[in-house]
């Protein structure tokens, strides 16, 4: 909402009226505990007006029938609606991103992929589609909301915006959400990151470090020296954390069974799956996804919160 304040005052006007409403009324609590005072939504908003649909933590699961109402109800008015994080999920299932492209934070990318085949999602840093917008969360809502001020009002108002809030060159929505890799640098060797390319698009059918190597036109020693000075760990290490880390999100944001997330991460078998995710986490894939629900019924008991702005 800060841009939107900024807006006003850079304006020395009233440009965006705010309001925070939630479906049942009352406080909502956000993830990091706050408590959000809310009232009741209006029960019909016009082209003027934009939701935002704030996703915390369970919203993949978010299911509230009286909301999902609603937002198609006002999708059909005209109004704007924009998923922050995972609230794009919501906005998924109600339909209203089937045919466009949309994205949400990249850990929950693969999940959102899975569940909802008709939406073109992308890891991009936020999507705007005709009336519908949706970005990765974090700094991404901010750039999404300069977007819209310079769609509504101008660059120079947004530009204005941007430094107040200190954002010395505002993105657009093309830009990728993290590094292809993340947490890499800029002093991983070329061979290194292709590597990592690779491994990342082969999570389902997984390349032999001799295959990888081959395809770079290395030796897999090569490769191996590479991947120990760059990153501190082997090939063969690097691969597996990747497809653990892959199963994790699937476990905790798509209905599928532990067996199907084990094949679409590679392994061959449920027990060597079991053994390698509980290795690496702590806990079996079966802990891992009965947690999921257990935040989707605590979210469903208080109603997911939205926020309007008529410009």
């Amino acid at each position: 909402m800060e841009p939107l304040r900024r807006a006003n005052e850079c304006a020395g006007r009233t440009l965006y009226e705010i309001g925070l409403h939630a479906v049942d009324g009352g406080d909502i609590v956000a993830s990091s505990g706050i408590p959000v005072p809310c009232t009741e939504p209006p029960e019909r908003l016009g082209r003027r007006d934009l939701v935002l649909l704030v996703g915390g933590d369970g919203a993949e699961h978010y299911q509230n029938p009286r909301l999902l109402s609603w937002l198609r109800l006002q999708g059909r008015r005209g109004a704007w609606l924009a998923g922050i994080g995972p609230g794009a999920f919501i906005l998924a299932r109600c339909g209203l991103l089937d045919g466009i492209e949309a994205t949400t934070h990249w850990p929950a990318l693969p999940g959102f992929r899975e569940r909802f085949g008709k939406v073109l999602a992308v890891e991009k840093l936020f999507c705007a589609s005709d009336r519908i917008m949706t970005c990765a969360g974090g700094s991404a809502a901010v750039e999404m909301m300069l977007h819209m001020i310079t769609t509504q009002h101008g660059p120079l108002l947004a530009r204005q915006v941007a430094d107040l809030m200190m954002v010395q060159t505002p993105r657009t929505g093309d830009a990728a959400q993290r590094p292809r890799t993340a947490g890499s640098s800029g002093q991983l060797h070329p061979s290194v990151r292709a590597a990592m390319h690779l491994i990342e698009d082969h999570i389902g059918d997984p390349l032999t470090v001799p295959e990888t190597a081959a395809r770079l036109g290395l030796s897999q020693r090569q490769l191996e020296r590479h991947f120990q000075r760059d990153v501190g760990c082997s090939v063969v290490q690097f691969r597996r954390q990747k497809r653990l880390q892959h199963a994790r999100v699937l476990l905790q944001t798509t209905g599928l069974t532990v067996l199907e997330v084990a094949t679409a991460c590679g392994f061959s078998t449920l027990p060597h799956f079991t053994t390698a995710f509980k290795s690496c986490f702590g806990e079996t894939p079966s802990a891992c996804q009965k947690r999921a629900p257990a935040q989707a019924a605590a979210t469903n008991t208080r109603s997911a919160s939205s926020r309007f702005m008529s410009p």
